[in-house]
């Protein structure tokens, strides 16, 4: 397996984050709340304001996956992960989710939190190895039924 390499996104990375994730919009379309037609046209300063909340992975300098984290009073949720098809199933999204909890919840002292499909089995199994556990269910008036998930549950 080759090394996953995680970096913080940057405003001026907004071009690489657009390429990542109409993909990940594209290909996985049942994943997330939005889709690849509402995000498309988006304008440049939309996609460098979302650049800066934002990780990716490289492998051998390709980019193969996408995270992104979204503060609020109590906690801080992980948004958006996503990994190429071609490199799933070698570490790229644990690195991805390591990456959050280690480099940006670790210094805001906030709980990590995620909202999953629930019928998204791949995801939730992919959350509960990085030791996220259910905390509570919720139906998404255009995802539907979501399971929120904690990495820190009271």
């Amino acid at each position: 397996m080759a090394e996953v390499v995680v970096r913080a996104l940057e405003s001026d990375d907004w071009a690489v984050l657009r390429e990542l994730r109409l993909a990940a919009l594209a290909e996985s379309s049942d994943s997330f709340v939005s889709t690849f037609d509402q995000e498309r046209n988006d304008s440049e300063g939309l996609w460098r304001r979302r650049a800066e909340r934002r990780a990716i992975a490289m492998v051998a300098d390709e980019a193969v996956g996408l995270i992104g984290w979204s503060p609020h009073a109590d906690f801080l949720e992980l948004i958006g992960l996503w990994v190429d098809p071609a490199r799933r199933g070698e570490g790229v999204s644990d690195a991805l989710v390591g990456f959050v909890r280690h480099r940006v919840a670790a210094t805001t002292g906030l709980e990590l939190r995620l909202a999953v499909a629930a019928g998204n089995l791949h995801a939730l199994r992919c959350y509960q190895r990085t030791g996220f556990q259910v905390t509570g269910a919720q139906d998404h008036p255009t995802a539907g039924p979501l399971l929120w998930m904690s990495d820190n549950p009271l």
